[in-house]
């Protein structure tokens, strides 16, 4: 435990798991070695059939930072990320993937940050995204969402080259998480949170502050996620045309962080984030096309030649 329990803000960080017996360790203890010490630890088990239980339980009882939920039935991966929330008690909020982990100062650093600047609701760490075999792949960008303008913030995540998913994983202030709806079961579901999120207050990633993802998950492609929400197998192929009618429903009727808007605000808000949408799903079969046109003439050539 360190010195500063006693001034630091309760921090919990949520651990949605399901049959990962052999990597939530990792995730466990990077959490309890972190050198922030005011922390609480939610695990929600969604009825694993391996040894999630018992490697859970094993932590719970040797540490009281630990609060365990196994559910009765499973409930799907949207659900059991709202499960942790639901049981979080701290002023901050995480959310860690049952198959990643922490550099031991990635909380402090983080808090520290939202501490110091009251204008912001989330920092985030870089993710390093490493291979089975130990081999490091890359390290996300450095991205920060600083404009005035809510409205311009999500624009901005949108407009990236496909939303970051380090962000959802940053430390956020949880009064903020609670105004926006529950994580949608469905592919870009998290998009649309962290979205609300961005609206609400501005974002900043922490060079210092480093997580590591296993190569693998279940986010690794398009293909994994309809498998894992349990939706249509098209849906791979337009990702971002499934998405555009969810997200201007989401921002123009549903969503309680744009309540401050007006309707017809709420609307421009929404066919902006539509046509970046449908931009990026373009610009997606445009490199599909070229990638097999070029499959298709190396095949030529090297039929050619022989």
């Amino acid at each position: 435990m360190g010195s500063r329990h006693e001034d630091e803000p309760l921090v919990t960080v949520g651990v949605p798991t399901y049959n990962r017996a052999k990597t939530v360790r990792n995730a466990i203890e990077s959490v309890l070695n972190q050198d922030y010490a005011n922390i609480e630890l939610v695990i929600s088990d969604d009825a694993s059939t391996d040894g999630t239980q018992a490697v859970c339980e094993g932590f719970a009882r040797q540490d009281e930072r630990i609060k365990y939920i196994r559910q009765d039935q499973n409930l799907g991966m949207s659900a059991n990320f709202q499960a942790v929330l639901k049981e979080a008690e701290g002023e901050f909020f995480m959310w860690l993937s049952d198959d990643d982990w922490l550099d031991r100062a990635y909380l402090n650093h983080c808090v520290e940050f939202l501490r110091a600047h009251p204008d912001y609701v989330l920092a985030s760490g870089r993710m390093r995204h490493d291979g089975e075999d130990g081999s490091h792949h890359h390290t996300g960008p450095l991205l920060d969402f600083a404009q005035e303008r809510g409205s311009d913030r999500v624009v901005s995540y949108f407009g990236q080259a496909g939303p970051n998913d380090d962000v959802l994983y940053g430390v956020i202030r949880r009064q903020v998480l609670l105004r926006t709806h529950e994580i949608r079961n469905t592919l870009g579901g998290d998009w649309l949170m962290v979205a609300s999120v961005l609206f609400m207050g501005k974002t900043h990633t922490v060079a210092d502050a480093i997580g590591y993802r296993r190569a693998g998950g279940a986010s690794k492609t398009y293909k994994n996620l309809v498998r894992v929400f349990g939706i249509p197998k098209y849906i791979a192929r337009i990702p971002y045309i499934h998405l555009a009618p969810i997200a201007f429903r989401d921002i123009v009727y549903e969503s309680p962080a744009y309540a401050a808007l007006r309707r017809t605000s709420r609307i421009w808000l929404a066919v902006r984030v539509c046509a970046i949408l449908l931009r990026l799903e373009a610009r997606g079969h445009w490199r599909r096309l070229h990638e097999f046109a070029t499959e298709a003439l190396a095949r030529i050539l090297q039929r050619a030649r022989a």
